[in-house]
């Protein structure tokens, strides 16, 4: 993860450590954003000079990496995270790939978190809820490589939608479905993964009746 920090400027600098230990005027100089790839506890300190410097109180924040558990079964469903939880679902709002619900890694590969939806229309949670892909966005979870039958339940429980098209891996789910407001489509393939993510990916706009609505997606090893 990048870390930044930030300081009043002018003739100020930023001195910090990576260890815990308290940083003085020989310490490491910020110069730009910090990469942390393991467990590291960020120090710093702003640095005015003169004679002598003076240094300020110390901020400190800890940072531990976490290993994200690969799927190998799962259901999520998509939703306002103000939304119940359906049983046994891991849930997803539109928030950016990372280590979420239950410590699997998954998310779309920018922030979509405006497409979440709940309708108000149906009692089931999972057909009344719905994320919708916009353009150049993919959706993906960490798996362990392998075959799996992917499910996936597109719908809108208010809205049409005229051409719902969404890819899995390489495998056509749907291309150009239309679909009346209220009528879902459950959907059943398989699907192989290589390079350790299940990618979900369409052809939307930005805006308008074409956008490909996602409600929730069900993940089982192939037998």
């Amino acid at each position: 993860t990048s870390v930044e920090l930030l300081g009043p400027g002018g003739d100020a600098v930023i001195v910090y450590s990576l260890d815990g230990s308290e940083p003085g005027e020989d310490s490491l100089r910020y110069t730009g954003p910090i990469t942390i790839q393991d467990d590291a506890t960020v120090s710093a300190r702003v640095l005015v000079p003169g004679s002598p410097p003076t240094l300020s109180d110390v901020a400190v924040c800890r940072f531990e990496r976490i290993e994200a558990k690969r799927a190998t079964e799962c259901r999520v469903n998509f939703q306002l995270a103000s939304s119940p939880r359906p049983e046994g679902y891991l849930i997803d709002s539109g928030e950016a790939f990372d280590v979420r619900d239950g410590g699997y890694a998954y998310g779309w590969s920018a922030d979509n978190t405006e497409a979440a939806r709940e309708r108000g229309k149906q009692a089931d949670t999972v057909l009344d809820t719905l994320v919708h892909f916009t353009a150049g966005v993919v959706w993906e979870i960490a798996v362990e490589n392998g075959a799996y039958d992917v499910t996936v339940c597109i719908g809108d429980a208010e809205y049409p939608s005229e051409a719902n098209t969404l890819w899995v891996e390489d495998v056509a789910f749907c291309e150009g479905m239309e679909q009346p407001a209220g009528e879902f489509e459950r959907i059943t393939k398989r699907v192989a993964v290589t390079d350790g993510k299940l990618t979900f990916r369409s052809n939307d706009a930005p805006h308008g009746p074409r956008l490909t609505r996602m409600n929730a997606v069900e993940i089982a090893p192939a037998e």
